[in-house]
């Protein structure tokens, strides 16, 4: 076992001359408007059957589900129409209120975001509508 010496000396000098500072501006940026974009067409064609909420940090974002909805099920629909989509439920030792769809955005593009959406949408058309919550709007 040795001490990587190289790496260390190179990853010094990529923070001291400030391409990491640079990177990570960058991809708050990016990250900012993926969140943003996935955020506003969920809204736009899922708003009356999930409640997003715009997340202030991260690179995901949950999309509740109307009460009693199996956010299981829901997830299954959604990887059937070819989404990654997690259920809320699975990060929970006890039962939640509500279900819940883990969707990421940090490493898919502006298309790829939309043509998700768009088959998300497609997948829990029979899903029930929202009703007597708060939506955001």
């Amino acid at each position: 076992i040795h001490i990587p010496l190289l790496e260390q000396l190179a990853l010094t000098d990529f923070i001291q001359e400030g391409h990491y500072d640079r990177h990570i501006r960058r991809m708050r940026r990016l990250y900012r408007h993926r969140r943003d974009l996935l955020h506003a067409g969920l809204r736009r064609h899922l708003g009356n059957r999930l409640d997003v909420q715009l997340p202030d940090t991260g690179m995901t974002m949950v999309a509740w589900l109307p009460p009693n909805t199996d956010d299981r099920h829901v997830a299954s629909l959604a990887t059937a129409a070819g989404i990654s989509a997690r259920p809320i439920s699975r990060y929970s030792l006890e039962p939640l209120p509500r279900g819940g769809l883990l969707l990421g955005y940090a490493g898919i593009d502006d298309i790829g975001i939309r043509d998700g959406i768009h088959r998300l949408a497609t997948a829990l058309g029979d899903l029930a509508p929202l009703t007597n919550l708060h939506t955001g709007e």
